[in-house]
């Protein structure tokens, strides 16, 4: 099912040149404002598509704990609380 919102949300992935614009498009990225020596990172942005974003939070809440993104969740979801852990990127 979330396969398939993916593929009708998304259309054609090679539009894309890497998955952190994919991401942005989709508005799982923080917020961003920066002035001289000043950053501010804040909440996910959410522009973009409703549907991806759910879909994209479902999978990652239903993945496994020993997996490695799992794992990542786990860890900044203990430090940070879960939402954070959810949508904390993972390089």
């Amino acid at each position: 099912m979330l396969a398939a919102v993916f593929v009708a949300e998304i259309g054609d992935i090679t539009r894309f040149p890497g998955p952190a614009q994919l991401a942005s498009w989709a508005g799982l990225t923080p917020k961003h404002r920066e002035s001289d020596t000043t950053v501010h990172r804040g909440r996910i942005t959410k522009q973009g598509s409703r549907l991806v974003r759910w879909a994209a939070v479902e999978a990652v809440q239903r993945l496994p704990g020993h997996t490695r993104l799992g794992g990542f969740r786990d860890q900044v979801g203990a430090r940070r609380g879960r939402n954070i852990g959810v949508v904390a990127p993972s390089d």
